[in-house]
């Protein structure tokens, strides 16, 4: 359980980075904009690249390790409760 909490939380802080860096400014490559006139360079590309894919993490795999994780804590926790209650005579 805490396994997918840590690598939810890892998912986080790495879009919060680059977030902070304002690599959403390159992500414009996708439309075949450039912020500048100049264009975007190899970098910026890249930058743009990264932010897309941990922005994609953040909406569609954090949410499922944080629900997993619930879900894992709830069915323990019931488990645990059932053979206590069970190994009473």
């Amino acid at each position: 359980m805490k396994g997918l909490l840590i690598r939810a939380v890892i998912i986080l802080v790495a879009f919060g980075c680059l977030h902070l860096l304002n690599a959403r400014e390159y992500t414009s490559m996708l439309s075949g904009t450039a912020p500048t006139e100049a264009g975007l360079s190899l970098g910026q590309s890249l930058w743009g690249s990264a932010y897309l894919v941990v922005y994609l993490a953040v909406t569609v795999t954090a949410p499922i390790l944080i629900l997993a994780a619930g879900i894992y804590f709830i069915l323990t926790r019931l488990s645990r409760g059932r053979t206590s209650s069970e190994s009473r005579p």
